[in-house]
């Protein structure tokens, strides 16, 4: 069920942001939380995660296209609140 599949993404996210913790500047898994974020949605935390992963050595060449997609949700979570 897609409430099922939403609570999944929610634990991946949980597990990989704490990945994300003992290596911040890893681009790779800093797109799989942002597209777990998404996956998850997750619009309570969305903008909490963006903001600490923009804070992060990341370069957003790596993480361009899954961060336009975080924000794109995020977006959409905030016009239907």
């Amino acid at each position: 069920s897609p409430s099922e599949k939403r609570g999944a993404y929610r634990l991946a996210l949980t597990w990989a942001l704490r990945a994300l913790a003992l290596r911040p500047g890893d681009a790779r898994l800093t797109s799989t939380v942002l597209q777990l974020l998404v996956r998850a949605e997750e619009g309570e935390r969305a903008a909490t995660v963006v903001r600490e992963i923009l804070e992060r050595p990341v370069p957003l060449a790596r993480i361009g296209p899954q961060l336009l997609a975080a924000l794109r949700a995020l977006g959409q979570t905030n016009a239907t609140d």
